[in-house]
């Protein structure tokens, strides 16, 4: 599956100004309150520490800072558990917080449209950063629930209370 920045869909149909934005907030027992991205600049929200802009948008009164971001949308094959990929730049800031971490980070993602940031279009809850692998370059992340929490294990026995017709 190839995957291309969500913030060029603005270029794919050129007649539209309206285009998805997913809004991403990665959690962690561990850290303060939430890390919130989105794959487009709709507005300047400030200036960071060293006076540079910081770009993003509002949801609800909440920031969601821009990061430039390749994103494969969930999957939802039979085989497995919804998964996605997230590719990003790598900062030493991202490095050092993924490496941080001793358990799985909790990721939401949502997709909203730019004409209506106010208004979920999608929702993809209770997903979770399954692996990372960091390169010289790039960051990426394979998002998507576990089996082991939507699956039960053991797997059911073909017992009578399961499996009434197997048995006489």
């Amino acid at each position: 599956m190839s995957t291309v920045p969500l913030d060029v869909s603005r270029f794919i149909d050129p007649v539209s100004e309206v285009y998805p934005i997913f809004l991403l907030e990665f959690t962690h027992p561990s850290q303060k309150g939430a890390l919130r991205i989105c794959t487009s600049n709709v507005t300047k929200l400030g200036e960071d520490s060293d006076g540079n802009p910081r770009y993003g948008l509002k949801h609800k009164g909440t920031e969601y800072t821009y990061c430039p971001v390749s994103l494969s949308l969930p999957s939802t094959e039979e085989d497995g558990a919804p998964t996605c990929s997230l590719s990003m730049f790598r900062t030493a800031e991202a490095v050092s917080l993924l490496r941080s971490f001793n358990t799985r980070p909790s990721v939401n993602m949502y997709q909203v449209w730019s004409d209506d940031l106010n208004t979920v279009a999608a929702s993809y809850p209770s997903f979770k950063v399954l692996n990372f692998e960091i390169s010289e370059a790039t960051i990426t992340l394979s998002i998507g629930t576990d089996m082991d929490d939507t699956e039960p294990f053991p797997g059911r026995r073909f017992a009578n209370d399961y499996f009434g017709g197997v048995h006489r």
